[in-house]
């Protein structure tokens, strides 16, 4: 009863959707239940949807400006959605995301003033104001968050405990503080070295990597990972999947394998990687950066295959060596027998 009772004071989030589609589509979201509920939430004007997929903002520290966002709710009821702003970020391949309700947010989240609910009637529309406000001591540079409509229906598991499903769709609002923007990008990497037991197979380098953005504004990235071997035997680069957006401050870490690699006692392993600004990408450089690793690649299986080879060359060359004395031995006792016989004595007959 006591696990029971737990349960069903639980909160489990569940549908969490925070869609950004191209400027002609909204995020839109289903609520999976008997009654369904389908609706959308997207940047709007005063007067209603104005085409943008999410907010982008330049301000000065301690400005304020009013924004709005649409909901739509195509159900045939009405349905009261819960409205929240949020600190936002970017997963490892770029996707834009929000914290979680449970998650507290710390920056750009904060900034963000908008009611707390709406009530939108059946197959209807309402445009929602919001209102940014930097604080007086902002940092430059990019702050990610978002505004969601979500909704929360209650259901039972199998064991008959309650529980309540929360469902949003959100946008990106996007604010770029004023001041000094400084691009900038660190990299790490790791390396091993996967063999393959056949000596007439190469094998694989098994590369892991984490990009961070070290400056104050988003970053585009596409990586590259190099192979390079001792005493400039061969080169080998492969492109790693690209980054499409990465916040100040964020990292992301992926792997990546570099296959047909000979194993010739030391490889040099590298991360290059070129970060081009989000905004303003014309007028602001691309930054770069290197990092290296040594990788010890002995090649085992050939040297085994080596050895018992020249074992194999030693033990022919030592039996033919053998076989010739033990020929030559033969063939000298041959000679002193036919030399002994032919200085014997005839018998008289």
């Amino acid at each position: 009863m006591k696990d029971r009772s737990l349960s069903a004071v639980l909160i489990v989030i569940m549908g969490l959707l925070v869609v950004l589609l191209g400027p002609t589509v909204p995020a839109v979201a289903t609520e999976t239940s008997d009654e369904a509920v389908t609706w959308s939430l997207r940047p709007a004007g005063e007067n209603g949807s104005d085409g943008r997929s999410w907010v982008e903002l330049e301000l000065d520290p301690g400005a304020s400006v009013t924004e709005y966002a649409q909901v739509q709710n195509f159900s045939d009821r009405e349905v009261e959605f819960s409205l929240q702003s949020a600190d936002g970020y970017f997963t490892d391949t770029g996707r834009f995301n929000m914290l979680d309700a449970g998650t507290p947010s710390t920056d750009a989240g904060l900034w963000i003033d908008i009611t707390d609910s709406v009530v939108v009637p059946a197959g209807g529309e309402v445009t929602v104001p919001f209102t940014v406000t930097v604080p007086a001591d902002a940092s430059p540079g990019d702050h990610p968050a978002g505004v969601s409509a979500s909704i929360f229906s209650s259901g039972t598991t199998d064991g008959g405990a309650a529980v309540g499903i929360e469902s949003r769709v959100g946008f990106r609002v996007m604010t770029r503080v004023s001041g000094d923007f400084v691009p900038d990008l660190t990299a790490k990497v790791a390396a091993r070295y996967s063999m393959s037991w056949n000596p007439f197979r190469p094998g694989t380098v098994n590369v892991d990597y984490a990009l961070q953005n070290a400056g104050n504004i988003r970053l585009g990235i596409s990586p590259e990972i190099i192979v390079e071997m001792v005493f400039g035997a061969g080169l080998t680069s492969v492109s790693a999947p690209k980054i499409a957006e990465i916040a100040p401050g964020e990292v992301s870490r992926a792997s990546v394998e570099v296959n047909n690699i000979w194993p010739l006692a030391v490889l040099h392993v590298s991360i290059r990687a070129e970060g081009r600004p989000v905004l303003d990408a014309e007028s602001t450089d691309p930054v770069q950066v290197q990092e290296t690793v040594s990788v010890v690649a002995v090649p085992w299986p050939q040297l085994i295959t080596l050895i018992i080879a020249a074992g194999i060359i030693v033990m022919f060359i030592v039996t033919r060596r053998r076989q010739r004395k033990a020929i030559a031995a033969q063939l000298e006792q041959a000679r002193a027998e036919g030399r002994r016989e032919a200085s014997a004595p005839s018998a008289d007959v």
